[in-house]
């Protein structure tokens, strides 16, 4: 679960945060194929710099009999004036 992505911004960066919902405690946690730490209440936390227009994640959850949850999110960054 993603709980702070907003959609759209004109901060340059922001913290994508949230909580990977699994029971498997080897889940691996990716957000643009970069492993992403994990805390152990199963929190994560990633500043990431945004360009202006589009700006598409892509956050993946792998525990350790292969499956794979995948969720994309796309945020719009437009530079305050």
């Amino acid at each position: 679960m993603i709980t702070n992505a907003p959609e759209t911004t004109s901060l340059t960066s922001i913290s994508l945060q949230g909580n990977v919902k699994s029971s498997d405690s080897n889940t691996k946690f990716y957000i643009n194929d970069q492993e992403v730490y994990v805390d152990y209440q199963n929190n994560f936390s990633k500043t990431v710099t945004l360009v202006p227009g589009e700006n598409t994640f892509v956050f993946l959850a792998l525990n350790s009999y292969g499956k794979a949850t995948i969720v994309e999110k796309t945020i719009y960054y437009t530079p305050a004036e």
